[in-house]
């Protein structure tokens, strides 16, 4: 018999892709605010715990901006409901993913850096994590760094799908591009890894400017642009040695190959 696992955000740009990888090993319940309920509903929420008893939760779902009310009410509380529902019903094992934005400005930080976040994004996701670690369940934290793939909403899609004619910023800001695909098998492995209660970074470990990606995507047209933002994440990139050492998960797609074949990954 399958195991249950609850997956929040399920029809995002991860969700879908980790419910197609685990549909075949899992009982996939999947919860959205596009299609089926917001987790921001406790009572929605706390039905499907009662009728649907998922062994494991994988809480995807979150506002992806800097706006304070969005990241309070979808992210923080979100995650309250989420949490204290997976406490009262018994789950196996939340996995929560996490951002690179707890770190704030960081070039290769691992998990034991002091976190320094420098938006309401940044902050809202510290402070889920906090909520989680206080409720003493069975837990996985997981720090993405930037995600990129088909579907996403990113730089790297954008210019792919031609939504952008040329790339606009700073050239000298960077980023640690992961695939969408390693995500998944992060969060895949995460699920029953033997390493539980611990936070992983997951990424590629390699800082890549706006210049540089634009001579891998072969953009002719880059345009310097001065945004001032004190906000604003200048450069960014986290170690995954722990990652690699306790769950067996190191990247497997490079950011040229994950773009040249965009189309297939």
């Amino acid at each position: 018999m399958k195991n249950t696992l609850l997956i929040t955000g399920a029809e995002g740009f991860i969700g879908k892709r980790l419910v197609r990888q685990l549909e075949k090993k899992y009982e996939i319940v999947g919860v959205d605010a596009k299609s089926n309920g917001n987790i921001t509903d406790r009572g929605l929420m706390k039905n499907i715990f009662e009728t649907k008893n998922p062994d494991y939760v994988v809480h995807l779902a979150a506002a992806l901006d800097n706006n304070i009310w969005n990241n309070l009410k979808n992210n923080i509380y979100g995650t309250m409901v989420i949490a204290g529902l997976c406490k009262r019903y018994g789950v196996k094992r939340l996995i929560f993913t996490s951002s690179a934005a707890v770190y704030g400005n960081a070039h290769k930080a691992d998990e034991r850096r002091r976190l320094h976040t420098i938006n309401c994004y940044g902050a809202a996701k510290k402070h889920c994590e906090n909520i989680i670690r206080k409720k003493r369940l069975p837990h996985v934290i997981l720090r993405f760094s930037n995600v990129y793939g088909k579907g996403g909403q990113g730089v790297i899609s954008k210019w792919k799908e031609n939504a952008i004619a040329h790339l606009a910023g700073e050239l000298y800001h960077t980023r640690d591009y992961v695939h969408v695909a390693d995500v998944c098998r992060a969060i895949e492995k995460s699920i029953k890894s033997e390493a539980g209660n611990e936070t992983f970074n997951v990424s590629t470990g390699i800082e890549t400017d706006l210049a540089q990606l634009g001579r891998i995507m072969d953009i002719g047209g880059l345009e310097m642009a001065k945004h001032n933002q004190k906000r604003e994440i200048k450069f960014s990139s986290l170690d995954n040695d722990k990652a690699q050492k306790m769950m067996g998960w190191k990247p497997s797609i490079d950011l040229k190959t994950g773009i040249e074949q965009y189309e297939l990954l």
